[in-house]
């Protein structure tokens, strides 16, 4: 087991040679190793000497190091090493590859010894204890980022980059909460097609087209078909000459894609490298994830939530959409619903934008408010009176 605990000796001659050529990368990789990091043991030995050496002031060489531990490494080695380095600005990737590595077979023999009491044990919970007593002290390689002062930080342009202009940025995330059969589910897809075709979905005024994928996780595509068409039919007759069917990719998964497993993230993250979206309208939200099995708290609790945040936010940054979720709104008592979304505290936490489309009695039958269920974080034209009906399925009073 120990032969094969992993390691990478590659980096480990990358970071000693680079080191031997370059104070300024001892100076960089200190910070980021300790000697019983190195899985080859004359590996340990030289980087205390040459830590030691750095401490003191002295001069680094290959010639002082292959002094001080004459007997302990071939100096044909040292200069092999310091041949092979590839670019002295590739030492800290090595290094952090070097740590990582130490860390991992640390967690390995910790496992190894965890196999081996278990053969004896009588109790899961003294098995634990023993894991996650050993595992808490596993040290954990230590992330380094650029620090910015504020001169720097304020010289970036903070001009607004929209998706759809005055109420939605690339990068936003906003989720739209309504009781059952209110018409959210037909709210988002008239946002995603008219956006689509470079139609504002609020103004009706011309925009710059965005590219939109539209999930729909809870309907077939027959009956998506149905509720779409006479959006699309009406965009593409509104957009002319501009129309294209390209912008606007339809995905129905009525069985949910929960992107808390492995095969249904890399399915998300395929559409993403693929299509290339600005905007993601997708729900209900609840079906992008699946609850433990024997849960008895459908909504998924803080955990899952958190986690589905961490992939969505991901995802999010690397590809640099804008996202939009609908999601259900909490049963009521005494007669009164609460708009708040369904589940964890974490969906009202996590968007810029809460929205909640309720009925306005006081404005008429077809009139529904959309009001915000939390604060939002910045200030944006979103609408607050709709009808529905019209020349589109939703139309905008004010």
């Amino acid at each position: 087991m120990v032969d094969r605990l992993p390691h990478s000796i590659l980096s480990e001659r990358q970071v000693l040679g680079a080191m031997m050529l370059s104070s300024s990368v001892i100076a960089d990789v200190l910070p980021l190793l300790v000697p019983d990091d190195f899985y080859k043991p004359t590996h340990k030995r030289m980087y205390e000497q040459i830590a030691l050496r750095y401490g003191r002031g002295d001069e680094v060489t290959l010639p002082l190091i292959a002094a001080d531990l004459e007997g302990v490494i071939d100096p044909r080695d040292l200069l092999g090493m310091q041949s092979e380095v590839a670019s002295l600005t590739g030492a800290v990737t090595h290094a952090r590859t070097v740590a990582n590595l130490s860390s991992v077979r640390s967690i390995c023999m910790i496992a190894v010894d965890v196999a081996e009491a278990a053969k004896d044990a009588t109790e899961p919970f003294d098995l634990l204890d023993m894991a996650s007593t050993r595992l808490s002290h596993v040290p954990v390689p230590i992330r380094t980022f650029e620090m910015k002062n504020v001169e720097s930080f304020m010289e970036h342009d903070d001009t607004y980059e929209w998706a759809i202009p005055d109420v939605l940025e690339f990068g936003d995330r906003a989720i739209i909460v309504a009781p059952e059969g209110v018409g959210k589910s037909m709210f988002l897809r008239q946002i995603a097609v008219m956006s689509s075709q470079g139609i504002h979905p609020f103004t009706e005024k011309q925009m710059d087209p965005l590219r939109v994928l539209l999930l729909d996780l809870e309907n077939g595509e027959k009956l998506t078909r149905r509720k779409i068409r006479p959006i699309w039919l009406k965009a593409r007759q509104s957009a002319g000459d501009v129309y294209d069917a390209d912008r606007l990719s339809i995905q129905c998964i009525p069985e949910g894609l929960n992107v808390l497993a492995r095969v249904d993230r890399d399915t998300l993250e395929g559409m993403c490298a693929s299509f290339r979206p600005q905007l993601i309208c997708a729900g209900p939200l609840y079906k992008l994830f699946d609850t433990p099995h024997g849960s008895k708290d459908s909504t998924g609790g803080e955990t899952i939530a958190k986690d589905t945040v961490r992939v969505l936010d991901s995802l999010r940054r690397r590809y640099g959409f804008a996202l939009m979720l609908e999601h259900h709104a909490p049963k009521g008592t005494g007669g009164r619903r609460h708009l708040n979304p369904f589940g964890s505290a974490v969906w009202l936490r996590w968007p810029e934008f809460g929205l909640a489309l309720e009925k306005s009695y006081e404005h008429g039958d077809n009139m529904f408010q959309l009001t915000h269920f939390r604060g939002p974080r910045d200030e944006r034209d979103w609408p607050s009176l709709l009808m529905k009906g019209g020349d589109w399925p939703w139309s905008v009073i004010e």
